[in-house]
């Protein structure tokens, strides 16, 4: 067995042994193993974090070869939580990694966020993992915030006393998972996507068809690496006790114009975007044509679990 400040010792270059020891320590959920969440829990691995949980149902297919760090031709078919819990293994033999390879009531994270000491809720379905935001402020967790899209991306520590979540992007609240899934799938959100294309380089064509809910989100490997980087950087400083450790209303904003620190709640580019999304969201309910986040006479809404 190789010892641990062996695999590690260029660590001690930047972080005390006591830091190094806090590092280990740790145990981190991931809820949601795809590009952001597989990077995210290798890059920990990779910095001496031994305890994991991983949450994932899905498996591996061909549109992930673009950005997730544990798909390969042979992995295709196979549970991501488990592949990317192989990978840790293989860095870190002593690490710990434990896989919960299903989707997973909502009701049942919250034993599993009460016994770790970061969450990163990362799951495709936005919903779900807002919920586990909330789930992680209420649980006095800190959780990260990582969300790429296109060439744009914010980053940025949920401690347990900041602002809910929706700040970031200037979402209503709601309480329950049917009405946030319902405003995420609304033609109202998607719609309200037009400045990707000047702002998140996305292409006029794939964000007309991403409008009328016939693609996903771009992405593209670079920029979602990048953001989990950062993400991961500011993880590790709050895990090893560091000060200045990112947290919002402060988030790391990353642009194709470079990489700055963002205020919120000051005047700049991410807090325009926010408060001219509040101003829609308010015009479109005020408008009466579709209450948001409103289920009625919409059969494709999924269930919570």
């Amino acid at each position: 067995m190789i010892p641990y400040d062996s695999l590690f010792s260029r660590n001690y270059g930047i972080f005390s042994p006591a830091e190094q020891e806090r590092i280990r320590a740790a145990h981190v959920l991931i809820i949601g193993c795809g590009g952001i969440g597989g990077f995210v829990a290798v890059c920990l691995a990779r910095s001496g974090v031994e305890h994991f949980t991983l949450v994932e149902f899905d498996s591996y297919e061909h549109s992930n070869m673009n950005r997730q760090i544990a798909c390969f031709t042979d992995t295709l078919g196979r549970n991501k939580a488990e592949v990317v819990a192989d990978e840790i293994r293989r860095i870190n033999p002593q690490a710990e990694a434990r896989v919960i390879p299903r989707l997973l009531p909502l009701e049942d994270i919250d034993p599993l966020i009460a016994a770790v000491d970061l969450v990163f809720p990362a799951a495709d379905d936005f919903a779900y993992s807002q919920l586990c935001f909330r789930k992680a402020q209420q649980a006095g967790k800190p959780a990260l915030y990582v969300l790429p899209s296109g060439l744009w991306a914010y980053i940025s520590l949920v401690m347990p006393g900041s602002p809910p979540v929706e700040e970031f992007t200037g979402m209503p609240v709601f309480q329950t998972y049917e009405e946030i899934d319902a405003f995420y799938r609304s033609p109202e959100y998607r719609q309200n996507s037009t400045w990707y294309v000047d702002h998140a380089g996305w292409q006029p064509d794939y964000q007309a068809a991403y409008a009328q809910g016939e693609k996903p989100p771009a992405q593209i490997c670079p920029l979602v690496w990048m953001a989990s980087s950062f993400g991961v950087l500011q993880a590790l400083k709050w895990l090893a006790g560091r000060e200045g450790a990112l947290s919002f209303p402060r988030l790391l904003w990353i642009s194709d114009r470079g990489v700055r620190v963002a205020h919120l709640h000051r005047p700049n580019l991410p807090a325009f975007w926010r408060l001219s999304r509040k101003i829609y969201w308010a015009w479109v309910q005020a408008s009466g044509k579709r209450r948001l986040g409103s289920t009625e006479n919409d059969p494709t809404v999924r269930s919570g679990d």
